[in-house]
């Protein structure tokens, strides 16, 4: 393998992963700034938790009864819960300089499609690798320091992520952002189903930023619940203020994923237990005052997913060799069927998951809380928009006139390849 390539990737890795850790600390020093003065250590510590609340891993967070004996749990006695949640914009930010890392170090390299495929995956090593670092280093780390006071007082709780999901997912992420930035520089890795993926992956990312974009729409559109808002963070004094903006500004392709697949038809649901409500949903029961009313302003967001399948499918077939309407439906078909798995697993990375565990779960009946949509509906409601927006799209870049010159531009004959 090109040592240039390896540095590349290797690089890339490190600095993807360096990124978190510092947003981790931004947000602990921040914290740290208020009334909870805890030591240099114990701040390190808690930005160290960063990557899990990235990666969606599984944290448990032990709360220690600090009253002795006379206390509500006994003595020594802890419960706990265990919280899923991926701050979807560092992760984004993560993959893109995965993908890049990938690409340059595919770029870098010289010898067989496959090989310098496996050295744009390689992105994954340091990522992975530093992750569990981190996931060892915040080991009963004080969560009270990233979440506020108002959580816990500093040494009566204590966060330990999980060290096999700190390895598998940000591995999985640097396998896949690697490979794609490595087939992007170089084409031919992929053959055909070069255009269907990359049109997928532009249905999916089109997708969170339409409903990302949307969701600002409509905050800039009530103004006073906008102004509450800052008004409750500014109660926080400046540092705390900045950490909760901070954290919201991330979560919001949370919510864009969120109200993007609403207007699919697949309902966001909040599920306790056995118990589940609608939170958006045109049909079912709602969560009370927490569910949405869907006015018929809210029904713009159907252009959500119209233009972002339409916008995929367009691209994909742009990038056919020897486009014929045949072909360009096919192609924009296959880009809708990829675009299903790619929304599953942006919809269960946006979800939050909660699970209550330990001595009190038993006694009350252990049960989770989770946010977000039905993992099948979402297959159900992306398999028609992905294939019929694929279709339309791909279609309407094959349009009389369009030319037949290779990669869809205009043919040799056609005049205006030349002004």
């Amino acid at each position: 393998m090109s040592r240039g390539g390896l540095r590349a990737a290797l690089g890339h890795g490190a600095v993807a992963f360096g990124l978190l850790i510092l947003f981790g600390e931004t947000v602990a020093l921040l914290r740290a700034a208020g009334p909870l003065d805890p030591t240099g250590v114990a701040v390190l510590r808690a930005g160290a938790l960063a990557p899990s609340f990235v990666h969606r891993v599984p944290v448990d967070i032990r709360l220690v009864d600090a009253a002795g004996a006379g206390g509500l749990f006994g003595e020594g006695m802890e419960v706990g819960f265990t919280v899923r949640v991926a701050l979807l914009l560092a992760t984004a930010g993560a993959g893109w300089l995965l993908f890049r890392g990938g690409r340059r170090a595919a770029k870098g390299a010289d010898g067989p499609e496959l090989r310098r495929l496996l050295l744009g995956i390689s992105v994954a090593v340091p990522y992975a690798a530093l992750s569990a670092i981190a996931a060892l280093a915040a080991r009963d780390a004080d969560p009270a320091i990233l979440l506020g006071a108002g959580f816990a007082d500093p040494g009566q709780a204590a966060a330990v992520p999980s060290l096999w999901w700190s390895v598998g997912v940000p591995a999985a992420l640097g396998v896949a952002c690697g490979a794609a930035g490595a087939a992007a520089a170089v084409p031919r890795a992929l053959g055909s189903l070069g255009p269907s993926l990359g049109g997928a992956w532009r249905m999916t990312w089109l997708l969170a930023a339409g409903g990302t974009a949307g969701v600002l729409v409509v905050v800039a559109l009530h103004p006073d619940d906008t102004r509450a808002f800052l008004d409750a963070l500014g109660a926080r004094g400046w540092a705390g203020a900045a950490a909760v903006l901070l954290v919201t500004i991330l979560l919001l392709p949370n919510v864009g994923i969120g109200v993007a697949v609403a207007a699919m038809g697949v309902p966001i649901q909040l599920r306790a237990g056995e118990s589940t409500c609608a939170l958006i949903s045109l049909q079912g029961r709602p969560c009370g005052e927490l569910s949405v009313d869907v006015s018929p302003v809210h029904l713009l967001f159907v252009l959500v997913p119209l233009a972002a399948t339409v916008a995929g499918g367009w691209w994909a077939a742009r990038r056919l060799e020897d486009p014929t309407r045949l072909r360009a439906a096919a192609v924009g078909a296959a880009a809708g069927a990829f675009f299903v798995p790619a929304l599953l697993v942006s919809s269960y990375l946006a979800s939050v998951a909660y699970r209550l565990v330990g001595p009190l779960a038993e006694a009350l009946g252990e049960g989770g809380v989770v946010v977000g949509p039905p993992l099948g509906f979402v297959v159900l409601g992306a398999v028609p928009w992905g294939v019929a927006g694929g279709v339309i799209g791909a279609l309407v870049a094959q349009r009389p006139g369009r030319g037949t010159g290779p990669g869809g531009g205009p043919g040799p004959n056609d005049s205006t390849v030349l002004r």
